[in-house]
């Protein structure tokens, strides 16, 4: 397991770098506006891919992590039935985007080219990891979210006419589909063809859609927290202020970037099998680990986040509201850091099938939240958002960990799904 987590680690440094590399490099040869609508879109993107699949995964994930190598084949089928019939209800809705003009018409081909080639790309990275390869699902992983900067920045540079906001998505397509070829060549071999023609597990689809109606409400509310501080902010302060956001978010999210690909991502489908096989000493002693690497990776990440951004604004960025929005970085530096505790107690949870507690940490958390960014973002701007951003983490780790010391306490019956 170690090496798996050194070999990830590696691959999540080099994603990480890709976007420092990628958000500076705009501060530094885009309008701050313009950055603005580069953050818009691509969490926008991130948001209708989470979306786009209703987080199955949240149920396939386990199931595949459970299941014997001879079922994981059919059950990765049932779960392209079920994304198949989710798109003929879920793309025609993402036209509201644009209907609403939270986005441009003129970027709704590159929208849903993404969008599908993203999700694509991020079910099959899981898939990987499920079936006990997480050095190959981080190896798709960067392809598709780092490789394609190290590209394009030097393009931008060396020609001006390609430093436009059509370059990024051109690439960033050509990566997503790149990295979808690369993951099906990765799972060759492994019975596809039987898989093909068994029945499909219509049961097994239904036992999803239930765990996926139980975390509805947790998707609706990812996609609140995820878009609402960006759109409040660009209505009351504009796009140069999303663009300040962006990049000190972008920054301050290597807290997050890091453990969630290079440890939760290797170590999570182990806590789930030793918890589904009754193995409770070592399911704690896994969830222990996860913790000590947690912590160890927030301080050493967020050091070099402050390092990064303070050498970044010094000798590279020269535009005044990215100085000015200084103190934003530090906030969601704290936010970030409380967002990636919250994964231990959500590992927990999750691996003992306890989904309703999740669920209701997640609608309490929205409500303050909401308020907060509507009564301090029109007052204090960035840094209103900011502020909303802390408030939101900490509840949300307080909250889940409340939740599971309470899971410990009342035995297997709490909350079970």
């Amino acid at each position: 397991m170690l090496t798996s987590v050194l070999w990830s680690t590696f691959l999540r440094c080099l994603s990480m770098a890709s976007k420092f590399i990628l958000i500076v490099s705009f501060a530094k040869l885009l309008k701050p506006a313009e950055v603005g609508l580069f953050g818009l879109m691509t969490q926008t993107i991130n948001t209708c891919v989470m979306l786009a699949g209703m987080q199955f995964f949240l149920y396939s994930t386990r199931s595949l992590a459970g299941a014997t190598p001879e079922k994981q084949p059919s059950m990765v089928r049932d779960q392209a039935v079920y994304t198949g019939i989710l798109y003929l209800v879920a793309l025609p809705l993402f036209l509201s985007v644009f209907v609403t003009h939270m986005l441009p018409w003129s970027l709704a081909p590159w929208f849903y080219l993404l969008v599908v080639m993203e999700h694509v790309s991020y079910e099959l990275q899981r898939i990987l990891a499920s079936v006990g390869q997480p050095v190959k699902s981080n190896v798709i992983h960067t392809v598709r979210t780092g490789a394609w900067v190290y590209v394009l920045v030097p393009l931008m540079f060396m020609y001006k006419p390609l430093r436009h906001i059509n370059t990024v998505w051109l690439l960033w397509f050509v990566a997503s589909s790149s990295s979808v070829l690369m993951s099906m060549w990765m799972l060759r071999g492994r019975g596809w063809l039987q898989a093909i023609k068994t029945p499909i597990d219509w049961a097994w689809i239904r036992s999803g859609v239930k765990v996926v109606a139980h975390y509805l409400p947790v998707t609706i509310t990812l996609m609140i927290t995820s878009l609402f501080d960006r759109y409040t902010l660009d209505r009351y302060s504009g796009k140069s202020y999303v663009g300040a956001y962006t990049f000190f978010f972008t920054i301050a999210n290597i807290v997050v970037a890091f453990p969630e690909a290079g440890i939760a991502t290797v170590m999570s489908p182990k806590i789930i099998a030793e918890y589904s096989f009754g193995r409770m000493e070592g399911f704690h002693q896994m969830l222990k680990l996860f913790r000590t690497r947690l912590i160890g990776s927030i301080i050493i990440t967020a050091g070099a986040a402050i390092v990064a951004a303070l050498l970044a604004l010094k000798f590279y960025v020269r535009e005044p509201i990215y100085r000015e929005c200084l103190p934003v970085f530090y906030m969601l530096l704290i936010a970030s850091s409380l967002l990636t505790m919250s994964l231990w107690p959500h590992q927990n949870l999750y691996a003992r099938h306890h989904d309703k507690p999740l669920v209701t940490i997640s609608l309490v958390a929205i409500i303050p939240y909401i308020a907060l960014n509507l009564i301090l973002i029109p007052r204090f701007g960035i840094f209103g958002a900011a502020w909303s951003n802390i408030a939101l983490q900490a509840f949300t780790l307080v909250g889940k960990m409340w939740l599971a010391n309470k899971v410990e306490g009342a035995g297997a019956s709490f909350g079970e799904v």
